[in-house]
């Protein structure tokens, strides 16, 4: 690329290489479809996989995977019921603790195998009937 010749001062012939314009890349027009209604452009909608929901970020937290979680370290029976009923509330309406609706259920059902398998081997955490007969 090269430059244009300075002006003389000396030189009163008119420059033709100032007197144009430069040309401009063209405008080209938007689609209808990339404009929201007061006509400024917005970025189109992101594609899902077949299946899979747009989820929006302003979700709340179910709060029977929040109940079951907690419960599955006190009484794992109710961690079991409070978990499923939160996971399935989940499936239907999308919302944040569907990991802890899992962790819960897999922490209650080990606790109740754990549980059940110490009271098959005689280590039992609680009294036995006989302990409130025989003392």
């Amino acid at each position: 690329m090269t430059l244009p010749p300075m002006p003389n001062s000396s030189d009163d012939a008119p420059n033709t290489a100032t007197d144009q314009q430069t040309p401009q890349p063209p405008q080209y027009p938007q689609s209808p479809s990339m404009q929201d209604a007061q006509g400024m452009p917005y970025a189109p909608t992101p594609y899902y996989a077949y299946g899979q929901q747009a989820i929006p970020q302003s979700l709340k937290y179910n709060g029977m995977a929040i109940a079951g979680f907690i419960l599955s370290f006190l009484v794992p029976i109710l961690g079991v019921i409070f978990s499923a009923i939160g996971l399935s509330r989940i499936k239907k309406n999308p919302a944040k603790g569907k990991g802890l609706a899992i962790a819960g259920l897999i922490i209650s059902i080990a606790l109740i195998v754990l549980h059940v398998i110490l009271e098959l081997a005689g280590v039992s955490s609680t009294p036995s009937f006989d302990a409130y007969f025989h003392a």
